[in-house]
Formats: structure tokens, sequence, C-alpha cells
């Protein structure tokens, strides 16, 4: 089935609250849409602007690095990236790279940094000056053309535009209101996944199963099988849809869990089979990884923030499988 990518905002309600999404829809000639594959927008990476722009990236051809069955073992921070770190994202190609850090007003701010080949070290980062307010601003992502930055500011999401990757992004346009309070995002060929905290403290992960009905309702993205964790705010779904990796809210003492959940299709709506990631659970392997930041495509390579350094901040590390 051949399929056009449109851009368009769509009015969409969650929960009792208005919220104005902008997403890239994988579309079809009947109009049909595939609600489930991320392989066409948001997190997922894509096009072809690699390192020269601030594009998504295009992956390269090479083959495979990793044996998927292999544990997460070998640990890296990236030191080239200083200060208190949180949320990375990267191109397709980890080409890319957006993250928060703390400024010295106690606020977060966007940052992106750029790297000729995944085996260099990262440019000096930037700020994304143009969208960074006085607010706190996290959880960045880019669409696979590098045209549209999606983040969330003071837990409302925001999405900024721009005519090409040459120019600078501006001041985001919100995407949601009201009292709905976001812990992560991810914007995906057919809707938005997304984790929220309401006062309770509950936290969930949901999908916006159809963004072009105004009267469209979210659901519960994950069946837990009587397990009590949920996502607490990172989170990433791989390209084909079919694997959700998640790490839940800090505990009393700082630490997390993470889990892996999949779905045999996107046929399915709800991610199951939801099993610990023992290596990422394991005390003893450090550095420690906090939380799901963002997977790789062949699911090789994740990064996430560290726990705390010695210098009381958050690093960026990444952790690859063996072959």
């Amino acid at each position: 089935m051949k399929t056009v990518q449109i851009q368009s905002i769509f009015p969409l309600r969650l929960g009792g609250s208005l919220l104005l999404a902008a997403s890239l829809l994988a579309c079809s000639s009947d109009g049909e849409h595939d609600p489930g594959s991320t392989s066409s927008a948001g997190t997922a990476g894509g096009g072809n602007e690699g390192a020269g722009g601030d594009g998504a990236g295009g992956g390269d051809a090479q083959g495979a690095r990793c044996d998927p069955g292999k544990p997460f073992g070998a640990r890296e921070v990236l030191e080239e990236i200083e200060g208190d770190v949180l949320s990375p994202w990267l191109t397709a190609d980890e080409l890319t790279i957006l993250f928060s850090r703390q400024t010295e007003d106690n606020d977060n701010e966007l940052f992106i940094a750029t790297r000729p080949s995944r085996d260099a070290a990262f440019g000096a980062p930037r700020p994304l000056t143009g969208v960074n307010t006085r607010s706190a601003e996290y959880g960045a992502s880019m669409s696979p053309d590098g045209l549209s930055l999606y983040y969330i500011s003071t837990a409302q999401a925001y999405v900024s535009r721009r005519a090409s990757t040459a120019e600078e992004f501006g001041p985001g346009e919100l995407m949601t209101s009201d009292d709905v309070f976001l812990n992560g995002l991810q914007v995906v060929s057919g809707g938005i996944y997304y984790v929220t905290a309401y006062q309770a403290g509950d936290n969930e992960l949901y999908f916006l199963a159809d963004p072009t009905d105004p009267l469209s309702e979210p659901y519960p993205a994950v069946e837990y099988d009587g397990r009590r964790e949920r996502p607490g705010g990172g989170f990433h779904i791989s390209p084909d849809g079919l694997t959700l990796y998640y790490s839940t809210a800090m505990s009393g003492d700082g630490s997390t869990t993470f889990y892996r959940a999949t779905r045999p299709s996107t046929e399915v709506p709800k991610f199951r089979d939801v099993e610990p990631i023992a290596e990422l659970n394991d005390p003893s392997l450090t550095p420690k990884v906090r939380t799901v930041g963002w997977v790789s495509d062949d699911g090789c390579v994740l990064y996430g923030p560290t726990g705390l350094s010695p210098e009381n901040q958050y690093d960026i590390v990444r952790a690859t499988r063996g072959r």
C-alpha cells in the first residue's frame, strides 16, 4: 500500500482537556492510517540531513552491529557533553543529539550537538535560543525531515516549525492545555504516545488512536498483567511499533526500574508481555542508566541520563549490546 506524508494540526481531546497535536501522519491513498508504526515521524528519526544541518539524519547501510539477544553491556559516559543533562534524543544515524541541560537559574533549556560519525565525539553543544524560555524545556525530538521540533515546556507539549534545516527553530506553538501534566512525549506516524501524571501521581502511557477525529479519546497503551510499575516519563517505541522500552518513576532512594514490552503487530492496540530488563536494573553495573532516553533503530544502543555523578549532576551514558 503506497503511503505519503502529510502534516497538519488536529484538535485532539486528552481526557477532559483539548489537545492540539502537530503530527506527521502516514496516510494511504484511501485515507487509512497505521496507528502503530513509528518509522515515519516523531522520535524515530529518518530523513537525510545528517550532521550537515539540524536534520533528523538518515542512518547508514551497515551490517548488524550487535546481537539483539545480547544484553546492554558496555557503557560509556559522553564526556564531551558536560553539565546537568536529561532526556537525550538522537537522530536515526546518531549524528545529532538533543538534550536538556540545567542552567544557572535552575531552569532546563534545550541544546543540540552534532558529530561527523557514530564513533566520533559530539561537537560543542549550542542552545536552541529561539525555543528556550524562562520555563523548563525538555523531552525534545525532531520529525524525520528535521523541520518540526516537538518538546515539553512546563509539562505542556509544544511544536516549533521551520521552512528548512538551514533555519533556526523559533518559539513553539502549544499542543496541550488545561490540567494535563506531561512527563514524556513521542510523535508517531498515526498519532501520539505520551506519559502523563495527574495530581494523584498515577503515571500512565497513552496512545491517541485517531488524531483526525476531534472526539477521539486516548487509551492506555500497555497491558501490564498485574504489574504495578508504570512508565515514569522515559520511554521509547521502536520504528516498527512492536517494542516499547520504558523506565519507572524514581523511588524514594532515587532508583528506577527498566522494562521491555512487545506486541505481535501494530494491529494489536496494547503492548503486552512486560518483562524487566535485567542488565539495566542491576545496580552493580555502572555507570547506572537512570531512565530510558533513546534506543537506536536496530536496538543495539540505548542512551539515557546517568545517576548522580560525584559532581552531583546527571551525565549522558550510552549502553551497547555485544555482538
